[in-house]
């Protein structure tokens, strides 16, 4: 009795222990199914083991010791393997199951190293306060590759150097979306010269 796991689109067969037969007796003898009776013959019959299916545990079928290595904002890390079973994130000690769908891989694209390290690309949040209600800001942090801005589908290769650099509080006037205040105003000319007027009023 075996099982079946397919590991990075091959499909392995990995054998368990083989069953044994039933057993049966005649008159204290092994005897075999088309042996003929006899009146008052002793009939014995022992129940046959059926064979087991292997215990395949994730570490033993790929190799977790490959290793990424990179710089991450100025310290050296090693990433390891993306594991996963039919599609979900795994760790080396999990045990398989039968027609399982395994994938080991070193990440190749900055969103995979960002999975690799616990990290997802998401926005940045800031709460803030304004005349009583709750407002949230969000940003995207920057990530760069070998000093190029980069983005989560940017490909990774052993040695790059990776900075994740999360952006500023912002301004009074980027919350209020007065980022530049002159889009917001009207230019006038009052006595020969020129006068801004705000389009907007904060109290």
């Amino acid at each position: 009795m075996g099982i079946t796991i397919n590991i990075n689109g091959q499909t392995k067969f990995f054998p368990g222990t083989y069953g044994k037969p039933g057993i049966i007796e005649l008159n204290g003898s092994e005897t075999s199914l088309d042996h003929p009776l006899k009146e008052n013959d002793n009939l014995n019959i022992t129940k046959g083991i059926d064979g087991a299916a292997p215990a395949i545990y994730l570490r033993d079928i790929v190799d977790t010791s490959m290793k990424l290595p990179l710089c991450i904002n100025e310290q050296s890390q090693d990433i390891l393997p993306l594991l996963t079973v039919n599609g979900m994130i795994a760790t080396p000690e999990i045990q398989l199951a039968d027609r399982d769908q395994v994938i080991c891989s070193l990440p190749a694209t900055l969103s995979e190293v960002l999975t690799a390290l616990g990290k997802e690309t998401e926005l940045v949040e800031y709460i803030y306060t304004i005349n009583g209600s709750e407002r949230i800001y969000s940003l995207w942090p920057e990530y760069k590759i070998n000093q190029t801005p980069s983005q989560g589908s940017s490909g990774v290769k052993a040695g790059d150097k990776i900075d994740f650099i999360n952006p500023p509080e912002p301004t009074v006037g980027e919350l209020l979306g007065l980022e530049d205040p002159s889009e917001d105003c009207l230019t006038l000319l009052f006595n020969g010269e020129k006068c801004q007027i705000p389009l907007r009023r904060f109290s």
